[in-house]
């Protein structure tokens, strides 16, 4: 009894490689831009957040994430960004 292997049949041909490898790179770009835009939006909302609190309660700590959060420098700068977030 002989028992043979094929072995010249491909299951992807060059173009379907490259299709998939074309979708999967278009995935990855696609998964990056949500994480980078989600990022951006949750900054946006705490900003908010710290504003609002820092407007009932003036804790150093909630304006030294303020600080780190926006770049910002000195109180009144903040006080200014946090009046337009109102």
């Amino acid at each position: 009894m002989r028992f043979e292997v094929n072995t010249d049949v491909q299951k992807f041909s060059d173009l379907n490689h490259l299709i998939y490898l074309l979708l999967t790179i278009a995935f990855y770009v696609f998964i990056i831009n949500i994480s980078l835009s989600l990022k951006t939006i949750s900054r946006n909302f705490e900003i908010d957040y710290l504003c609002k609190i820092i407007l009932v309660d003036k804790s150093s700590s909630n304006l030294n994430k303020l600080y780190r959060l926006t770049g910002l420098n000195n109180k009144q700068q903040i006080r200014d960004l946090c009046q337009q977030f109102n």
